[in-house]
């Protein structure tokens, strides 16, 4: 178990998940997988780490957000064949709606860090933006 300078209701929004899973996880039901892990350290360290991706998922209409939701329970199930891997980066279209993306960086062979989001018609801003985040995350990894 990790202190971390959050309430359960922020911290199961940081990591996208159900409040009943963050639940399982603190009373021993259930063990977060090798993804949660490193984000909940992640968040552990760097409690703004996943705002830049926050901050877009929160602005999302309902139906939006119940849409990234399921393209991350795809995700963390290990369903990557929508992930378009480019410049260190990962992109997850879902045709829908403006066309959200998911942005995303492999770290290591297993883990996936959400680095942004965004829509079709920001697409090449959110990229630039993603690889600024990449770079980021890579530079604090080596402290």
């Amino acid at each position: 178990k990790v202190w971390i300078p959050l309430s359960c209701l922020v911290f199961d929004r940081y990591l996208c998940t159900n409040p009943r899973t963050l639940e399982n996880w603190e009373q021993g039901r259930a063990k977060p997988n090798a993804q949660a892990v490193l984000l909940i350290r992640m968040v552990s360290q760097f409690p703004d780490t996943m705002s830049p991706f926050r901050k877009w998922y929160d602005s999302l209409d309902p139906q939006g957000s119940t849409k990234v939701s399921v393209a991350l329970e795809r995700i963390e199930l290990g369903i990557h064949s929508r992930i378009k891997w480019f410049r260190g980066i990962g992109e997850y279209v879902l045709d829908w709606g403006p066309g959200y993306r998911i942005y995303l960086l492999l770290d290591g062979d297993k883990v996936i860090v959400l680095l942004a989001g965004g829509t079709k018609s920001r697409q090449q801003k959110d990229i630039e933006r993603a690889l600024d985040y990449a770079q980021q995350h890579k530079a604090r990894r080596k402290i």
